[in-house]
């Protein structure tokens, strides 16, 4: 668990996936522009996701999820910024609160796309 923090960060996230298959090896990326650093790292992640029993979530294209890992461990949020750019909202575990409850500050900033649906665990 991180220290208690008050607030819901927010950044922009585009993602692109890529395949390979298990004999190819990472390019170097060194070279393109826009790179900075490479870092390969392992970290062990486990995610939960989360929505309405009518799927109303990700029929907006939003995710909602509990991780456990990493340095952002905490509930996520992730919302459509146009193309493959998504707002991602990051509401950090707290030491003073339940870390398998959704935030009301989460489920306050998603009201409009649930349209107060209670929102279930993956176990609906």
């Amino acid at each position: 668990m991180t220290p208690a923090r008050s607030t819901t960060s927010t950044s922009e996230e585009t993602e692109r996936k890529y395949t390979a298959t298990p004999d190819q090896e990472l390019p170097d990326l060194s070279g393109v522009a826009g790179v900075t650093s490479i870092d390969v790292d392992t970290v062990d992640l486990s995610a939960q996701y989360f929505d309405t029993a009518d799927l109303q979530l990700l029929q907006s294209k939003v995710t909602l999820r509990r991780r456990e890992g990493g340095e952002d461990a905490g509930w996520h949020s992730k919302l459509p910024s146009g193309g493959d750019t998504r707002t991602e909202l990051l509401h950090p575990f707290t030491t003073d609160g339940p870390t398998d409850v959704v935030p009301d500050a989460l489920l306050g900033l998603l009201r409009g796309v649930r349209r107060n649906r209670t929102v279930l665990s993956p176990h609906f």
